[in-house]
């Protein structure tokens, strides 16, 4: 039997992060936290709206307690990659989003991140492969790595120079 209380409260806190209401999708995983502090799915919830709030180190602790009660959920390890970029701890966030792609082959998202890390680590010639394998849509990739340069990669801890080199890879797609 699924618990209401915190189907509602997940719900809630999808519906909010969908929304960009970031705020109040902090507000609302803090009370999922509160009612089920132990539950994976709370921690996760929770970390990826510290995550969207930019408070990448608490985000990272709330995603790293999800990764430690369920190993094998891939969005924990897909929220964790991104977080680790931002905090510009790449070579982790190379092994959390290669453990991605590794049990989702066509995992965009996990492709995308490792595309980033491949232009940080001057692999062209990997990055593009993930690149291409994110999407056969070249309008959705755009979109989404626009997204990503706006949401992560311009908060984040990487180096100026390569948010540039970043940016001008995704302008030029």
């Amino acid at each position: 039997m699924t618990d209401e209380i915190e189907d509602n409260l997940i719900s809630r806190t999808s519906e909010h992060l969908r929304k960009d209401e970031d705020v109040e999708a902090l507000k609302t995983a803090e009370s999922l936290e509160r009612y089920k502090h132990e539950d994976a799915i709370a921690l996760y919830m929770k970390g990826i709206a510290l995550y969207e709030n930019k408070k990448f180190d608490d985000a990272l602790r709330y995603l790293s307690e999800a990764a430690t009660i369920k190993k094998d959920e891939k969005r924990v390890w897909y929220g964790i990659g991104y977080t680790l970029i931002a905090l510009n701890r790449i070579t982790e966030a190379n092994d959390a989003l290669k453990y991605v792609v590794s049990v989702d082959r066509e995992h965009t998202g996990g492709h995308m991140g490792l595309f980033i890390i491949n232009i940080i680590e001057k692999n062209k010639e990997q990055a593009f492969y993930h690149l291409q394998k994110a999407s056969e849509n070249k309008e959705i990739t755009r979109h989404i790595l626009e997204d990503l340069h706006k949401n992560l990669i311009k908060d984040s801890k990487i180096d100026d120079s390569l948010k540039n080199e970043i940016y001008n890879y995704i302008k030029e797609y």
